[in-house]
């Protein structure tokens, strides 16, 4: 399923470019072969063919131009959902390329290639009492995963000038690294005592997860023109989205309590950039 997602993905991009290509090579073939000074001199069925063909260069440019290139970065804030009790909301940053298609209608679409810090933090604490002595042991947990995250969203446009978005689709996700950083507290009660013993620790738990993940994104956001007239510049994009895994993101183990624990991922991003039509 990976793989045919992905091939989804270049076949997109490579559509993309192959436009920009034929608009390009077309245009410079026209002139070439008609410039200004000496198209009057064509005879009646060579100049109805070369307009014929301007025609067309014309409508490929036009289509281009709601084409664009660019790059993103913000902050993604997530967590996980699912058996793990305690978690709490972790903070980190992502990035990436992004590749927009706006029409002149209502509909457009978006993809995007990102690197994305995402996990979870875990507070718990205990108190045992033994004897005549109270300990109170606290732990703290951040689980850190890096991964590649690869949406692919259809959207409603709204707006003239400025674009203003709603956006809907997938995402595949494909995990680099995980890591987890522990911190435990044992205090010993009673009173004019002092914390006895910290342990902390930074280890790579990267075969406790699932290399592949996949799951719905939902989003809004914006499309700003850094020029007068639309399509011939660069734009300004500002972009909110939801992402909610489907795929349990541990790993099966031989263990059967531990294989029925299931965990999937939800994060939210705010994100800023710039794209470039492609002419």
């Amino acid at each position: 399923m990976a793989k045919y997602f992905i091939n989804i993905s270049l076949f997109i991009i490579l559509q993309a470019f192959a436009s920009c290509y034929i608009s390009n090579a077309s245009q410079h073939f026209c002139k070439v072969a008609w410039p200004s000074d000496k198209y009057s001199g064509l005879s009646p069925s060579c100049q109805n063919f070369s307009h014929d063909f301007l025609k067309i260069n014309s409508v490929l440019s036009k289509k281009n131009s709601n084409l664009s290139f660019g790059a993103q970065a913000g902050i993604c804030i997530s967590t996980f959902t699912g058996d793990l009790k305690n978690t709490k909301m972790k903070t980190g940053f992502t990035t990436g390329l992004v590749g927009v298609y706006n029409s002149d209608q209502v509909i457009g679409g978006q993809i995007e290639i990102n690197y994305v810090q995402l996990g979870t933090k875990i507070e718990s604490s205990d108190i045992l009492t033994l004897i005549d002595t109270t300990i109170s042991i606290n732990s703290k947990a951040t689980l850190k995963n890096s991964s590649i995250i690869i949406p692919v969203m259809a959207r409603g446009l709204f707006g003239n000038k400025a674009k203003f978005t709603l956006d809907a689709g997938f995402y595949v996700g494909f995990l680099l690294s995980a890591r987890s950083e522990d911190n435990i507290s044992i205090d010993t009660l009673f009173i004019g005592s002092s914390p006895d013993t910290t342990i902390s620790s930074d280890n790579s738990v990267i075969d406790s997860y699932s290399n592949f993940d996949y799951g719905l994104a939902f989003g809004a956001g914006a499309i700003i023109p850094l020029t007068k007239r639309r399509g011939a510049g660069p734009s300004f994009l500002i972009s909110t989205r939801y992402y909610l895994g489907i795929t349990n993101i541990l790993k099966k183990s031989e263990i059967p309590s531990v294989n029925e624990a299931k965990e999937r991922n939800s994060f939210f991003e705010i994100k800023v950039g710039i794209a470039f039509p492609l002419s």
